[in-house]
């Protein structure tokens, strides 16, 4: 049996539109979705705080009977002194410039480089990120088992470790590809 697995980015925020998303799901037929969310999260049902589209993939997935299983590590990647004000003027700064282009456009590179502002790069610790990223990485691997079609919904920021840690995954947004 040929394992396919499908990486789709998005924008946490509530940028990701659910109706375009679930057509994107529903056109790989997953047997198994993995949402970036700590696993341990969702079998306590404690989801709220999670990005809406996440929440919706997983709803989504319970609700058509197919597999869901979370992936995020709980590793915080903020440098001391991060502030949910600080956080909210980043999330409005991007905003600007997510409203001049498409979700799916933050799947290619050179669209998605454009949120990295200053005010993100600057709050971010790179050493505990990459941490978080290897930890995110090997808990895809350890879930994805005997699946046929593996659907990874993961913020766009995650795509280039991503597209070099899983040679053999496919990115359809990668290249502009309106879907």
């Amino acid at each position: 049996m040929k394992q396919t697995i499908t990486i789709i980015g998005t924008l946490h925020a509530g940028f990701t539109p659910e109706a375009e998303l679930r057509a994107i799901i529903e056109r790989y037929h997953p047997d198994l979705v993995l949402v970036e969310m700590a696993q341990e999260d969702m079998e306590s049902g404690n989801i709220a705080g999670y990005p809406p589209e996440m929440v919706f993939a997983c709803r989504w997935a319970v609700e058509n009977g197919v597999s869901v299983k979370g992936f995020d590590s709980k590793i915080d990647t903020f440098r001391g002194g991060f502030s949910k004000e600080r956080n909210d003027e980043i999330v409005r700064k991007q905003g600007e410039i997510i409203a001049k282009h498409d979700w799916k456009d933050f799947n290619r590179p050179e669209i998605d480089r454009l949120l990295d502002i200053p005010e993100l790069s600057n709050s971010i610790d790179p050493e505990l990120e990459a941490e978080r990223e290897a930890l995110m990485l090997k808990k895809i691997r350890d879930s994805i088992g005997d699946a046929s079609a593996v659907l990874v919904l993961t913020g766009c920021g995650h795509l280039d470790f991503l597209e070099k840690a899983m040679p053999d995954a496919v990115l359809p947004l990668r290249c502009g590809t309106k879907e």
